[in-house]
Formats: structure tokens, sequence, C-alpha cells
């Protein structure tokens, strides 16, 4: 298929070729984006049902939150029905190549950076109702990352998607070569399902492969055979292994899958190590809760019962308005009326003597409204009268302007022959002046 178009992709080369189908190098053909397409046999989703589990696996693959899982970008189906699936480029080498070009022996640190990875991946990928169910060394991709533990990064190119290689039994002991080296005894039967307790003992048996040398169980067998063969301790093959790593590995690869840890107990387990190993450092201590927010919250409480306990006093001393019984009427505060100046008194009737009927316990007595009455408008302060007129204002004009001189002011008149100035008739008269007799 090379140069042919996938989806969005064209097709660059071939990369390699399993039991499931071929993974070819393509080029997105907008963006140029370097992807890895994996072409299924068209046999493996033959109906709706398998197919609808494909796309329902992939975006669940999409919703699990970890770093080494792989990025899927695109899926589909073909014109022949073959599913497609372009997922993360990834230019690595797998756990299986690293143990043969290393002789079989490999760093602790490395060994258990890598196992952390794969157990922190596999327990993201069970809260998503993900089971890889065929974990071996030649499915994990290991990347160089100096940021990563150990400076490698992990990844499950297949994660999800084991279960189309088909059918079980059979094809998983003999068709893929590696027997029953990593499976679990559950998955042996054709009829088994396959559950996160298998991955469990998947991982442990890769475990105790990378560390002792050897597989767990022997090259080939059955179910029975697993279960009836007894398990050499790591610390048996190499002494230098942790005493709590041979007894979490033995827990892992126990026949009975509710004997097994959860996967999150062996991410707990593994951390553990790593940090005992100087591989990640220790996590640090969590401060204990400051006590102030408790001071608080006892002054809020305080301070909320003391203005209920005033609330309370206030309502029963009458400093607060209460809310008028149901059937009665409100009534209004306001200033009584006069009475009226002379009303005359009713007229006097007859009428027969009936005794004074009493008024029921819970009557209430009802009050009409009163209008309260209109505001007052206060008097309007009466004008001063004036008993002089009005002086004119005075005109002063510049003597620049017009030249004019203001003309002297007249001497007052004096002497025996002027009349006298009348006097003002309102002012009060004046004492008349002692002569001498």
């Amino acid at each position: 298929m090379t140069g042919q178009r996938i989806g969005n992709y064209h097709v660059v080369r071939q990369m390699s070729q399993d039991a499931t189908g071929v993974t070819y190098e393509a080029l997105h053909r907008h963006s140029k984006q370097r992807v890895a397409v994996r072409v299924l046999r068209a046999d493996l989703v033959h109906d709706p049902q398998s197919g609808a589990r494909l796309f329902n696996d992939i975006a669940a693959l999409g919703g699990v939150q970890h770093r080494s899982v792989v990025s899927v970008h695109e899926a589909g189906l073909l014109p022949d029905g073959a599913a497609y699936i372009a997922m993360e480029y990834l230019e690595a080498h797998t756990l299986a190549q690293r143990l043969a070009g290393e002789g079989g022996e490999l760093d602790g640190a490395f060994v258990l950076s890598v196992a952390w990875q794969l157990a922190g991946l596999l327990c993201a990928a069970h809260q998503r109702g993900l089971v890889h169910g065929d974990l071996r060394p030649a499915s994990v991709l290991l990347l160089p990352e100096p940021a990563a533990p150990a400076g490698v990064r992990v990844k499950l190119p297949d994660l999800g998607l084991s279960w189309l290689d088909a059918p079980r039994g059979r094809s998983r002991l003999e068709g893929s070569g590696s027997g029953p080296l990593y499976l679990a005894p559950e998955q042996m039967h054709p009829a088994s399902e396959t559950t996160p307790q298998s991955d469990v003992f998947s991982l442990g048996a890769v475990l105790y492969q990378v560390l002792g040398g050897r597989p767990p169980f022997g090259p080939r067998g059955t179910a029975e055979a697993l279960t009836a063969a007894p398990l050499v301790p790591l610390r048996t093959l190499d002494s230098s292994i942790p005493p709590s790593l041979d007894a979490l590995v033995q827990s892992m690869l126990r026949p009975n899958p509710a004997e097994r840890p959860e996967m999150a107990q062996v991410v707990g387990e593994l951390e553990k190590l790593l940090v005992d190993e100087g591989v990640m450092p220790a996590p640090r201590p969590q401060p204990p809760p400051s006590r102030r927010w408790k001071r608080y919250v006892a002054g809020a409480a305080l301070a909320g019962v003391a203005f209920a306990g005033l609330g309370v006093l206030a309502w029963h001393g009458g400093l607060l308005p209460r809310r008028p019984a149901a059937g009665t009427v409100a009534t209004r505060t306001s200033p009584a009326a006069p009475p009226p100046a002379s009303t005359p008194p009713p007229p006097q009737t007859t009428q027969r003597h009936q005794p004074p009927q009493a008024a029921p316990a819970s009557a209430e007595v009802q009050l009409p409204l009163v209008p309260p009455p209109p505001a007052e408008t206060p008097p309007r302060p009466t004008p001063i009268a004036q008993d002089r007129a009005p002086i004119p204002p005075l005109r002063i004009e510049p003597a620049g302007k017009t030249g004019r001189k203001r003309p002297a002011r007249p001497a007052r008149p004096s002497g025996p022959d002027i009349d006298p100035i009348p006097a003002d008739p309102g002012a009060p008269a004046e004492p008349a002046a002692a002569t001498d007799s």
C-alpha cells in the first residue's frame, strides 16, 4: 500500500506485520504529521458488534490520563471493510530487544522504573474499563526520556486491542510463539474472560523474567501445569533482589485471581521501592493543618449564637414588629383625631332588657384603619413693614469721563430770621428747656 491513501494519511512505508494486521508509516495530507497507521485484518471486524466494540475501546483509550498511553489521532473503515487506526509515531525498541542486547541482565533501578510505569498505565486503563490481556516483553516499547525515572518512558501501543487476537486458546498457546509464559491460568480456557487481575499476573510474569532471567513456570504447559508447578523465589536466583520486591512478585503470580493484589496496590509498592533505591525522591510530608481556621470557625459560631440571642430578646421584648395573626386586620398607628366640637347625644330609645353577651375568648378587637392627618405646612413669615421709603441706589460717575465736579454742599443757614426745620410728626416731642424767670 505504499503511496496509497488511508483516511487522511499517505502511506510512506511498511513498518511491521503481526497476526492482527500491518503497521505503516504515513503522513497527514495537510499538516504532514508523521503517524503510525495500523490496518487490521478484514476478518477481525466482521460484524457490527465487533466494530462497535473496537471504536468504543478506541474512545475509552482516548480518555486514559497517563503519560505512557499512545495517542490515537484517527480511526475508521476502509472500502474493503478493514479497520485502520492512526496512532502516535514512535521510534523505540522493545523490552525484549533490550533484554537480548544486555544478555538478560538489566539494572535493578531500570527494571523498577519500567514496572512502575507499566503498572500505572494499566491501573489508569482499568479505571476506564480497558484490559490489555496479552502483556509480554515484545509489546512494551522503551523511549529515551531524561525527565522520566531511570531516563526511559514506557509505551503500550496495543492497549485495548489485544482482544482482536482471535480466537483464544490455541492461537495464544501456539500461534503467538510465546505460549503461556506470561498468560494467567484463567486465560488458557477458551471460554474465560480476561480481567484486570489477569494483567496483574502478566506483569508479575514479566518482572520475574526480567529479574530472574527465566520464565516463572517454564516455557510451555497448560493451566494445570501452572498451578501445580512450584514457584522458585527470586531471591533464590539472585540474592541482591530486595525481599519486599520478591514478596510482591510472588503475590502477583498466585493462581487464584482473588488472592492477587489490585493494580493500584502494585503501583504503591513499586513506588516505595523506587524511593528506597534512590531513583525517585521521597514524597514531601504534608504540613499539619493550621489551627487558625478553627479559631475563625469558633468565632463565627459564637457571633452567630450572640446575634440569635439578641434577636430572641428583641422579639420577646417588643423591639421587633410581629406579624399579625391570620384573619386579623393590621392596625396603623396614627394620632387620635380630636372629638367634634358639639355633637348632640343620640336619641334614647326604649328597648327590652337583654342580657349582655360575652365575647368569645378568641375574638380580637378589629380596629378601623384611620388615615393619617395631612401634613401641616408651616406658616409663612410676615414681612416687616418698612417705616421709611427705600433709598435709591447711589450713582457715582467717575470724573475722568464727564469732566464735571461734584458741587459743593451749601452751608446751612442760621439766625433768627430763618424758619426752623419742621419736625417729623412721627418723632417724639422734645422736652422744653427750662428758663430762668
